[in-house]
């Protein structure tokens, strides 16, 4: 995931480490008898104490969700819906990629970065580091170009590189919107099949972000930069 954990999330993730090792250890630990039910376990008042209390530490999360009184575990499974979400997503491996010399991939050991431009590196989907990679070989293939040429050819990179950003800027709105609209969802018990109610406003703004993340995708992938050279 790109995106870095908030310090409340890397708390919840502690206390769930913490709830599994405490009842394992109380698992481990415990004594199996025959009741009057059958098969039964005992566990000591110290491991049962130690899961009490890690119990309570999820119960004392946040009860912010609206419409709802949620157990401990619904409280750390709500504090982690960005985490949750954003699996959800459909993703592309990503690899470095450096505008500054059109290199793909981790720069080997033996040198100390790419290009002297390797400071603009930034991770990227495989498929579109490819393709500028290749946009790049391209433009500079012909090791004859006239000045203007080169001065084309320099446009197109920094159009690739703008457009990376703007993408990268749209996605990130569109994933932020897709959050607003989980956390914006009143949920509707009232009517069958309908399990949540999404006001208006928060459903245009998701609608508006993506629409404008796929416009710019299409426009992008049939309207490539006219700056360059032209070959033959």
């Amino acid at each position: 995931m790109a995106d870095l954990l908030t310090p409340a999330e890397v708390g919840v993730i502690r206390a769930l480490i913490e709830l599994a090792r405490v009842t394992f250890r109380a698992f481990d630990d415990s004594e199996e008898f025959e009741g009057d039910d059958g098969r039964c376990h005992s566990i000591s008042s110290q491991d049962f104490d130690d899961v009490e209390k890690a119990i309570d530490v999820l119960d004392e999360l946040p009860d912010d969700k609206p419409g709802y009184a949620p157990a401990p575990y619904g409280k750390a499974q709500w504090a982690l819906r960005r985490l949750l979400i954003s699996a959800d997503l459909p993703s592309e491996p990503l690899v470095r990629y450096c505008p500054g010399c059109g290199s793909v991939g981790v720069v080997e050991s033996k040198y100390r970065d790419c290009c002297p431009d390797g400071g603009e590196a930034r991770m990227i989907p495989q498929p579109l580091a490819e393709k500028c990679q290749d946009t790049f070989q391209i433009a500079i293939g012909n090791l004859g170009a006239t000045q203007a040429e080169i001065a084309g050819l320099e446009a197109a990179n920094l159009h690739l590189s703008a457009m990376i950003d703007e993408l990268r800027e749209l996605l990130q709105d569109a994933k932020r919107t897709m959050t607003e609209l989980h956390q914006a969802a009143i949920p509707d018990e009232s009517t069958e099949g309908v399990p949540a109610i999404i006001p208006p406003e928060a459903f245009r703004k998701f609608v508006d972000a993506h629409a404008m993340l796929c416009f710019c995708m299409h426009q992008r992938g049939h309207n490539p930069p006219k700056d360059g050279p032209q070959r033959g």
